[in-house]
């Protein structure tokens, strides 16, 4: 049996009792309507129900006594209250209609032409206009959000890779140039004395490229463009289990690889990488299975191992010491409207799951 929906929580502020009954009788002839209706007569009373009790939608009457509705509506907007709200008026006037769109109100209805089949559909559309409302307002939030964190991992990573240059690359070649000062300085004059070998020299060199490579790979994997997704993850595959000897990793890829774009690919190569990461450092397991698959309508990808699991958060918010870079694997699937979704158990491993729209 389905549950039964809640009801519809109205409330009807208007100075005048006669057309607060004629509003509930005209609510009442509405087909499977289920609301709630309750009644107040002044601006004051009205904001002290508000602030006590919850309200779906507010119905206001333009005039009420020494205040107007629209006084109200910019008080419950004050109180960041979103609910929609309706004003009501005896009066036609493109002026009041004027006034009340412009001061917060979701709809103008005049009180002569009220019918159940105009109500109902004034409620309907204001309710649905405000949960879109409400979802883009979460989504905007979202976005900024993301946006803050995504400004602060760039600083981040710039940061590292400002150190890396500079404690390695950096340092290698300073030591080139010395080295190479060293041997011009005594080739000028005729000095015998011992210095830097030009095969010393050499090796420092190859150092310096050993370490520009890594770090190239870091910024963009160079085995995406060389290889392809599928043999770039095979090859990190590989290397991984190469590192870590105790651990087996097992690789099942099925996909045709123009049928996704290259965002997913390095989404995909990145999150791998990272999952790899977190097992060989964190989970003490000895089984890996990692799946790429391609289906009629998505590409699927999936990290399980039987390591030690971990438990998670069960809001986002919910600080957890097993963090490991999943909020950057999840943010990363869902930039590119895929879908992130994490299980894990302790002593019974974990499962990253991602899965990304065909383009």
């Amino acid at each position: 049996m389905e549950s039964k929906q809640p009801p519809t929580r109205i409330l009807y502020v208007d100075d005048d009792e006669d057309d607060h009954i004629i509003f509930q009788r005209v609510l009442h002839q509405i087909p499977n309507s289920y609301c709630h209706l309750y009644f107040k007569t002044t601006h004051d009373d009205a904001i002290k129900w508000i602030g006590q009790n919850s309200c779906d939608m507010l119905f206001v009457d333009f005039y009420l006594g020494d205040k107007t509705g629209l006084e109200l509506i910019k008080k419950i907007r004050e109180m960041a209250l979103t609910m929609p709200v309706i004003v009501l008026t005896g009066q036609s006037s493109p002026d009041i209609d004027a006034q009340s769109l412009y001061g917060g109100a979701d709809d103008y209805l005049e009180k002569a032409h009220l019918t159940p089949v105009l109500l109902d559909r004034t409620m309907r559309y204001a309710l649905e206009r405000r949960r879109h409302l409400s979802l883009l307002t979460d989504r905007q939030s979202q976005l900024e959000r993301l946006g803050k964190k995504l400004l602060a991992i760039q600083e981040k990573e710039r940061k590292r890779l400002a150190r890396e240059l500079h404690d390695g690359i950096g340092s290698t070649l300073t030591a080139v140039k010395y080295a190479l000062e060293e041997n011009l300085y005594y080739q000028t004059n005729g000095d015998a004395h011992e210095r830097p070998t030009l095969e010393s020299i050499l090796s420092w060199v190859r150092q310096a490229i050993t370490e520009t490579r890594a770090i190239c790979s870091q910024l963009r994997p160079q085995a995406l463009d060389d290889l392809g997704v599928k043999l770039a993850v095979e090859s990190l595959c590989k290397k991984t289990g190469q590192v870590s000897e105790s651990l087996e990793i097992a690789c099942r890829l099925e996909l045709k690889e123009e049928n996704f774009s290259e965002d997913v690919k390095i989404a995909v190569y990145r999150i791998v990488q990272e999952a790899l990461n977190n097992v060989t450092k964190h989970s003490e397991a000895t089984k890996v299975e990692v799946s790429l698959i391609e289906t009629k309508d998505e590409l699927m990808l999936s990290v399980h191992d039987n390591g030690i699991g971990f438990e998670v958060p069960i809001t986002s918010t919910e600080k957890s010491g097993s963090g490991f870079g999943l909020d950057s694997m999840k943010e990363r699937v869902e930039l590119l409207s895929g879908h992130f979704e994490l299980q894990s158990e302790l002593q019974r491993g974990t499962s990253i799951k991602c899965r990304w729209p065909k383009s």
